[in-house]
């Protein structure tokens, strides 16, 4: 595939290709030249983006790099014929198609009889299983006690597409946690509910109670339940009348008021009773209820009532401006912190906070996205440092503030603009001349830093600080190519993984006397025919395995591990969508029976596709 942007130097104007892939609003022309980047993260995200357009995600599903594959497998836009193809792919495996709603039926069938117990869940969770699919599954788990026998059973009773009689047959289930997701399920019969509120075990009970679906009738019997998280259930289910609420705003638990309390679908009339009730937890779900009327929060605003009562008034995004404005006057400090955090806050309230006597109020200043640039540039001065790092941190931080921040002389400062994507290249360049640890950390991290920074970095007498140089994406090839002869093993492997690594280092790697180092070169994207037909014929077995399951190994190289004396490798051989037919066939006979399914599997589901 090829990886050069036409639209290049508009790409590299973006601080963050990965958000802008990942963003739904993103065009189409820029999401298809995001796909083609160099960056392997940058095509992944374009993978799972729910707006990547079908054309764009067929070409995906032929990326190199396993992880943009898998990730096509997740999007529920992937057409199923793509799908019924990656079901095939040995490397990513088969959980991500299981679990894809847009997976065909006949495909999950297939995927119910994988070995992977794993992919069998997902399978048991898929809305789109066919009922005859989750009837065989229930059959084969039906009265068995091992764990993961009753844990399919409960998937299987929490899946919507779960047909009625099954959802029956399991609610009188002997496990307590099989029944408990019956009694959850939105497509449960009115005659199950109803058999299930009467359930001798009170958690039972409790889900019926929290169900949506459970007739008013039913609730109001539940309603009456001696046991304390039954009756909090029916007070917070939005389907409970008012009347039940009201009934239930006087029971014995402040627990049950206080869920009461949280409902919107309560009353005015009763939430204005339960804030003047004696618990602080009743009166603070009143403070929290986006319904909660304006008169009733300015009265639970006032600084006679309880802290956490008016912390919650406070966080309450509903709020008026006038009462947040009053709060910021608050004697508390905790109280005037959630004021300053709150992103509904005014500008003017946010002005005032900013010199706050409390450091911790004039940080959440510095780190509120709503708060104005004017106000920003106010804190540059602020005599804490805490403050002026929650500064650096702002996603609304200019460059000319972070340019004053640059001459802040506080390790902490530093640090945040040290890890800033939007601190300039020239500052980085600044904090690279002092010996912290931490700043030197975030530096070798940060994709912004320019080369030459990194190049002294690379020679850190620190090997984690090294390592992180060689995880940078944005690490020049010649600095990479010292970094994979360091000693120490962990950043030769951070060099073998990093996708910008190129073809001839990757090369020098593949002959390195760590095994780690040349399974961490084989899964790498970069990796050459020629690297993979040396590597073929490696002693290790998991390196083999690897090159096994490569889309990119030659049919000769797949013929030849085809015939590897460990399964596991030819069991890799059968899996891969690559391999020929005529291979295949071969593996059918295999004297391993994971090898031969493994080739049985990858023949049916082309056969479907073909169909």
């Amino acid at each position: 595939m090829e990886r050069k942007n036409k639209n290049k130097e508009m790409l590299e104007e973006i601080p963050d290709r990965i958000d802008l892939a990942k963003n739904s609003n993103t065009s189409v022309t820029v999401l298809e030249e995001l796909a083609k980047d160099e960056d392997v993260h940058v095509r992944a995200a374009v993978a799972r983006n729910h707006k990547t357009p079908v054309e764009i995600l067929e070409e995906l599903a032929k990326d190199e790099y396993w992880g943009v594959r898998d990730a096509v497998a997740e999007n529920p836009n992937t057409p199923t014929e793509v799908l019924e193809v990656l079901s095939m792919d040995k490397i990513i495996g088969g959980n991500s198609v299981a679990g894809n709603p847009n997976t065909p039926p006949k495909v999950l069938e297939e995927l119910a009889e994988d070995e992977w117990w794993s992919v069998i869940e997902e399978v048991a969770r898929n809305p789109n299983t066919p009922a005859e699919g989750l009837k065989k599954l229930v059959t084969r788990v039906l009265g068995k006690s091992e764990y993961r026998d009753c844990m399919l059973r409960e998937i299987i009773a929490k899946n919507p597409n779960t047909p009625v009689e099954i959802l029956e047959e399991l609610a009188k289930d002997g496990e307590v946690r099989v029944r408990e997701e019956v009694a959850g399920n939105l497509n449960i019969s009115v005659e199950v509910l109803e058999k299930l509120a009467k359930d001798e075990d009170w958690m039972v009970r409790e889900v019926v109670a929290g169900n949506p679906n459970t007739p008013v009738k039913v609730l109001k019997e539940l309603a009456k339940d001696k046991n304390n998280f039954v009756r909090e259930d029916v007070a917070g289910n939005p389907s409970t009348s008012e009347e039940i609420l009201e009934e239930l705003a006087e029971d014995e638990s402040s627990f049950v008021k206080a869920t009461v309390a949280g409902n919107p679908k309560t009353p005015a009339k009763v939430l204005e009773e339960l804030a003047k009730d004696k618990d602080e937890e009743v009166k603070e779900a009143v403070a929290e209820n986006p319904k909660t009327p304006e008169k009733i929060l300015r009265e639970l605003a006032k600084k006679d009532e309880y802290l956490r009562v008016r912390h919650a008034v406070a966080k309450n995004h509903n709020t008026p401006a006038e009462i947040l404005e009053e709060l910021a006057k608050d004697e508390d400090n905790d109280v005037r912190y959630t004021v300053a955090k709150n992103p509904k806050t005014p500008v003017k309230v946010l002005e005032e906070l900013a010199e706050d006597e409390n450091v911790e109020v004039r940080k959440a200043v510095a780190g509120n996205p709503k708060t104005p640039v004017k106000v920003l540039a106010k804190l540059v001065e602020d005599k804490e440092d805490f403050v002026r790092a929650a500064l650096a941190r702002n996603p609304n931080i200019t460059a000319e503030i972070l340019e004053k921040l640059a001459e802040d002389k506080n390790n902490n400062v530093r640090e945040a603009l040290a890890r800033s994507h939007k601190t300039p290249p020239k500052v980085l360049e600044e904090l690279a001349k002092y010996k912290i640890y931490f700043v030197r950390e975030a530096l070798a991290g940060n994709p912004s830093t320019p080369a030459k920074v990194l190049e002294e970095l690379a020679k850190d007498e620190d090997r984690l600080i090294r390592y992180t140089v060689a995880e940078n994406p944005k690490t020049p090839a010649n600095i990479l190519e010292e970094l994979a002869k360091d000693e120490d093993v962990d950043v030769r492997i951070a060099v073998a993984r990093n996708l910008k690594t190129p073809a001839e280092i990757l090369e020098e790697l593949a002959k390195d006397k760590n095994d780690n180092v040349r399974c961490t070169v084989v899964e790498n994207p970069k990796i050459t025919a020629e690297i993979l037909e040396k590597l073929a014929e490696d002693k290790y077995w998991r390196v083999r395995k690897v090159i096994a399951g490569n889309l990119k190994t030659p049919a000769e190289i797949l013929e030849e591990l085809a015939k590897d004396k460990e399964e596991v490798v030819r069991e890799a051989v059968a899996g891969n969508p690559s391999v020929s037919e005529e291979i295949l066939e071969k593996l059918l006979k295999d004297k391993d029976w994971k090898v031969s399914e493994a080739a049985r599997k990858n023949l049916a589901l082309r056969k479907i596709r073909k169909e």
